[in-house]
């Protein structure tokens, strides 16, 4: 089976936050007018484009700014109709982007939306690849969110993927772009929608579609967050079938597998519903914050109440011995998992006593490795030292013998006797 990785570029940028601005006289800039209402709306950026129009942040009057989807040739009025319904219909749950009327320009009916940050969820998996547990489950629970408030209004999204998830402010997910979305009704739902790779093999192959089809595209943007892997199961034709050996050898937990092979099942009769996989150990067991600072875009956030460093943290592991600093972080990981499921337990005495037991043994594998660490610093040490001595040596001989020391090494086979 064929898989694609997401590639980790540690970049950074400055974050914008939703800006309000005035006075902008910019001749350059482009000028939308609601003909309606007389409305005028300024162009900031380009934020980007997609199959059916450009996105543009722009400013009104009052100096708020929102984000302006102008439609192409390609987009006609059932299409573009069918989207304003969708937003409405979605309209007023925290994961999903906020629509806040049509803009009626010579240009065409240009939707207008909440401004989210710069950075979509495509350009901080890019950044950060495989994220943390922790933040998967933050992340994911979101997403579940924002499907779940979408399906209860009848409706299937049908392109779900990273570049569709927005991030808001308090890095809140959203999720956008209705432009494939249909709503369920009585009629069978059939037709090739989506992208590559995330659509479902019921779209590829043109079977009946429903919800199912958003659980699929949801288990891919799982998978990428979990492993950095894009798992190539359906491209623009073709459905590939999962090797024995696929879903075991991904780099993640057990539950996290598990989770993974039942929401990428190939057959919707396998495959299980969105009630279903929100409700899987994964997205619900271990530590899951509350929140996460702007920074997760581009680096490993900080964990919140954590001011209490343990020895191993300490230790700052450099030079070529990146097994034992990939040991010494999944000790860390452990401890950190550990500390906080600790704290979300039930405090019986069975429970603590377990615990306890449990960071004990965490406590030793941590001492040993350390013990491991130091040793072969003492071992670095010494042959620096060595090194030390024998420089020494040297030049002790090239100033007793001069320009002969290397004709004398050589006539002794490579020893100074």
């Amino acid at each position: 089976m064929n898989i694609v990785r997401v590639a980790n570029r540690n970049q950074s940028a400055p974050v914008m936050t939703r800006s309000k601005v005035s006075g902008i006289t910019n001749a350059n800039k482009r000028l939308f007018i609601d003909y309606m209402t007389s409305e005028a709306y300024v162009e900031l950026n380009h934020l980007g484009g997609g199959a059916f129009g450009d996105v543009y942040e722009v400013v009104d009057r009052q100096g708020e700014s929102s984000a302006l989807k102008v439609p192409n040739t390609t987009a006609n009025t059932t299409m573009i109709q069918r989207e304003v319904d969708i937003l409405e219909a979605v309209k007023g749950n925290a994961n999903v982007i906020e629509f806040l009327g049509e803009v009626h320009d010579t240009r065409g009916r240009c939707l207008r939306l909440e401004m989210c940050l710069p950075q979509d969820f495509l350009q901080l998996l890019m950044n950060r690849g495989a994220l943390p547990l922790l933040e998967v489950r933050y992340f994911g629970n979101q997403i579940v969110g924002g499907l779940r408030h979408i399906h209860s209004k009848g409706i299937i999204h049908r392109d779900l993927k990273p570049e569709n998830i927005l991030i808001g402010e308090g890095m809140v997910l959203k999720i956008a772009d209705f432009g494939w979305s249909t709503k369920m009704t009585d009629k069978v739902i059939r037709g090739l929608a989506g992208s590559p790779g995330y659509a479902a093999p019921e779209v590829i192959l043109g079977q009946p579609q429903d919800f199912l089809v958003d659980v699929f595209s949801f288990g891919i943007v799982m998978c990428i967050m979990m492993t950095a892997i894009k798992p190539k199961i359906t491209d623009r034709t073709n459905v590939y079938l999962p090797s024995d050996e696929f879903f075991p050898s991904l780099p993640t937990t057990e539950e996290g597998r598990d989770f993974l092979e039942q929401a990428l099942a190939v057959s919707t009769k396998h495959r299980p519903s969105l009630e279903v996989v929100a409700s899987h150990a994964f997205l619900n067991t271990g530590y899951c914050p509350m929140s996460l600072p702007q920074s997760a875009i581009f680096s490993i956030p900080p964990l919140r109440n954590d001011s209490k460093r343990s020895a191993i943290d300490e230790v700052n592991v450099d030079g070529d011995e990146s097994e034992k600093k990939t040991r010494l972080d999944h000790c860390r990981e452990g401890e950190r998992e550990r500390r906080w499921k600790g704290k979300q337990a039930t405090t019986t005495k069975g429970n603590v006593q377990e615990l306890n037991e449990e960071l004990d043994e965490l406590k030793k594998e941590r001492l040993a490795v350390l013990e491991e660490y130091k040793a072969i610093k003492e071992k670095e040490r010494a042959l620096v030292k060595k090194g030390r001595v024998l420089m020494e040596q040297e030049l002790a001989l090239r100033d007793k013998y001069g320009a002969d020391l290397d004709l004398r090494v050589r006539s002794s086979g490579g020893t100074l006797y």
